[in-house]
């Protein structure tokens, strides 16, 4: 596999819109997910996420798929799609940036 140039994070939001197929809400940001997946099979790019994704995304979440679950969608990306275990120093980062406030429309908004 070449060196991709592209490297990419994803959360459990980018999957489920994705596996879902939820146009109505997010419109062609679907099929750019999609072309991300090609890029990662042509080994133009590499997608990150985190083991945590996993639990996140059960069966029941997943209602409008070909793929079945999230891990069968996972087993045909594996080696494209490569899960960050979420080890307590990767964790305390996290918690640092969950718990910044952001800005948003001069309103103030929790992530």
């Amino acid at each position: 596999m070449p060196d991709p140039s592209l490297h990419i994070y994803w959360d459990t939001n980018i999957f489920v819109a994705y596996l879902n197929n939820e146009r109505s809400a997010y419109g062609a940001y679907i099929d750019h997910i999609g072309q991300y997946l090609d890029e990662a099979k042509e080994g133009k790019c590499v997608i990150y996420t985190s083991s945590i994704t996993i639990a996140e995304i059960p069966e029941r979440r997943i209602i409008n798929s070909n793929y079945g679950d999230f891990v069968n969608f996972l087993g045909d990306y594996e080696g494209l799609i490569v899960q960050i275990g979420a080890d307590p120093s990767i964790m305390q980062i996290a918690a640092q940036i969950k718990n910044i406030i952001y800005e948003k429309s001069g309103g103030k908004r929790e992530v």
